[in-house]
């Protein structure tokens, strides 16, 4: 972020100045490196789906997974992009206030409706047509190009989510010290927001691994019966 804060270890004052900006770098951390990287591996796994590289049964299994996780990922995009900026912020004012100063900040509430139909629409993978029985069109190469490229982008978010709670964790008790209890609050809301992603981003890749190769083995299935039932056919002939 480049911001130099005084509100480290070597002072316990912070001006309304430091912890507006605060508010402003952690707002855009969530939504640049958390939030964007999320949004790109749900997208990514989706066109997987909608370009028929791969369907059926075994991609509906790690649809299934990702839109239960979905929930995860909003509220605590919500938290780390909302309320802690937006908690911030008003403190930032209410110090300025009573310094009869002023300062400018982002109204966060507004920046990220965490119930809205919009975002949650962002988050939902569509399921491919599947006729019970398992039957599949499957693409190896461009199945593990998506795997990697997921991989990558979650790891990216948990970066951003690390990097979060770093820089909030360089913020003083005092600074919100007169909202009773908010700091730990919030503190531990990071704490948690950083576990529970991390967990979803672990339960949708072990589930993309479990149903690749599921569906690796159908394929060598299907190649080794071919020769089998040729045989079969030439006997009866």
């Amino acid at each position: 972020m480049g911001t130099n804060y005084k509100g480290t270890l070597d002072s316990l004052y912070w001006s309304p100045k430091e912890i507006a900006q605060l508010a402003s770098d952690l707002s855009n951390l969530a939504e640049e490196n958390i939030q964007n990287n999320i949004l790109k591996a749900y997208g990514t796994f989706n066109e997987l789906g909608t370009s028929g590289n791969w369907t059926g049964k075994l991609f509906n299994d790690v649809v299934d997974v990702m839109n239960e996780k979905r929930e995860t990922f909003i509220l605590g995009i919500d938290i780390l992009l909302n309320q802690i900026p937006e908690a911030l912020n008003n403190a930032a004012g209410d110090l300025a206030s009573a310094s009869d100063a002023t300062i400018s900040g982002g109204n966060y509430a507004e920046k990220f409706g965490g119930s809205s139909s919009a975002v949650s629409d962002s988050y939902e993978i569509n399921k491919t047509e599947d006729d019970g029985e398992g039957t599949m069109n499957y693409q190896p190469e461009q199945a593990s190009e998506t795997k990697d490229t997921m991989v990558k982008l979650f790891e990216n978010a948990f970066s951003g989510l690390t990097e979060y709670k770093s820089l909030f964790d360089t913020l003083k008790q005092e600074v919100i010290s007169e909202r009773a209890g908010a700091y730990d609050t919030f503190s531990s809301k990071v704490t948690q927001t950083v576990q529970d992603c991390n967990d979803a981003f672990e339960e949708i890749l072990q589930a993309l691994v479990t149903s690749m190769e599921s569906a690796d083995e159908k394929i060598k299935a299907k190649d080794t019966s071919a020769p089998q039932k040729a045989e079969d056919i030439n006997s009866i002939n």
